[in-house]
This record gives C-alpha cells, structure tokens and sequence, in this order.
C-alpha cells in the first residue's frame, strides 16, 4: 500500500515539473514561430474537365401537315411561351385552302352586307318583269291557241307532209336497189318523216289546248315568281 502511494506521488512530481517547463518557455520573453501564409501559387490552378448540358425539361414538336420548313423564328437560347410561333411550314395546299377559305368569308360577308342594305330598285324591277312573264305564260295557256298560232301550225304541218311525199317518192325510185337502206334517199326519207311527226303533234298541240300538267307548272312558276318579289320588297331599302 505505502509502495502504491510513492509511485503516485512521483507521478505527480513529473508532471509538475513539466507543467512549469512549459511555462517558462512560453513567458513575456518568449518568442513565437509564426505560421507561414499560403502563397497564390499553390491555390491559383484550373481544373479542366468535359460534360453534357440537359434540359430541364424536352418537348418534341411535329405540325400535324406534311410540308417544309420554310423558315425558323427562334434561335437557341431563347425564351419562348405558350402560344409563340416557332416555324413557318410551306405548305401550298394549306395556303391554296386558306385563300379559298378567305374568298368564301368575303363573299358571304358581301351578301350578308347587302342582305342588310335592302334589295335595289333594280332588283325590284327585275323581279316586277319575272312575275309579268309567268303571268303572261299562265293566261296564255288558259286562253289557248290563237287563229294565228292555229294557221302557222296547220302551214307546217302541210309543208311537212309534202316533204314527206316527195321523199317516199324518191325513195320508192330504188327500192329494187340491194343496200337502198344506206342510200341518201332513204336518210331523207327517215328526216322527213320525223319533220311530218313533229309538225302533226305540234298542230294537235295548238288544237287542244294546254295540258292540266302545262297549267300546273305555269301557275307554280307564277307563285314562285311572286314570292320572290315579295321578298325583296319586303328587304327594299327605305328610300326605295
């Protein structure tokens, strides 16, 4: 035990008197070794290396019609948004249709202005002079044929048939013929005949008078003429 307690104390002496070693070296007289400063030499050195920018974000464009770029709006590194123009495609179809598109839209713009602006006193002329002529035709069914018109018919119909005579008479000449079918005799006798048929049905015509079906087109071309002119009185401008 008293063996362990002188070791401790001589441990403790050591230490004491390293403690005012230390304490001395390092009194109002002592001097410090200053640290050496870093120099910009040993700091001041690039680093080169190779890389790859990436985008945040990529988007691949396509137009929905085939064409040619025809020209290119924007460059790399440009700001761009929603709704900006990035290419203009040369597409003649797509141009040929959008003038078409144009025409059409000027045109109906042009007719709805003047639907707007009212019918013209000469538009109201015409459509006076439509409904006297199909109701000049109507009354002229409804009356009948003329002495006059019966005469013109019946002088065709006579000229007709002695055409028609004077061809059957040149044709009868050859009928012994072999081929007398393709001969002239036999055209004209076919053109005289269909003369002689229309002239007949013609003076027929003239006798009888108008059909019901001739009276039914002639009154409904009459309505529709009226009608007309009431439309565009009705749209008449009001100095008209």
């Amino acid at each position: 035990m008293q063996r362990g307690i002188a070791v401790g104390l001589a441990v403790l002496a050591v230490l004491a008197l390293g403690y005012l070693g230390v304490s001395r070296g390092l009194g109002p007289g002592a001097k410090v070794t200053p640290t050496p400063a870093v120099s910009g030499n040993e700091t001041d050195k690039i680093i080169s290396a190779s890389g790859t920018l990436l985008p945040a974000k990529r988007a691949n464009l396509a137009f929905k019609i085939p064409g040619q770029v025809k020209r290119v709006l924007v460059k790399a590194g440009d700001t761009v948004g929603a709704g900006d123009v990035l290419l203009q495609l040369e597409a003649p179809d797509l141009e040929a249709a959008e003038a078409q598109a144009k025409a059409a839209a000027n045109a109906a713009q042009a007719n709805l202005t003047q639907a707007r602006a009212g019918a013209t006193r000469e538009e109201i002329a015409i459509a006076e002079a439509n409904v006297r002529v199909a109701r000049a035709q109507l009354d002229k069914l409804k009356a009948g044929a003329t002495a006059q018109e019966i005469a013109i018919a019946k002088a065709n119909l006579n000229r007709a048939e002695a055409a028609l005579q004077d061809a059957q008479a040149d044709y009868d000449r050859i009928g012994w013929m072999p081929g007398k079918g393709a001969t002239p005799q036999s055209r004209a006798l076919q053109l005289a005949t269909l003369d002689f048929e229309t002239a007949k049905a013609r003076y027929e015509q003239v006798l009888g008078g108008a059909t019901p079906e001739e009276l039914r087109i002639a009154e409904a071309n009459l309505a529709a003429a009226q009608a007309q002119l009431d439309r565009v009185k009705a749209g008449a401008r009001p100095e008209e």
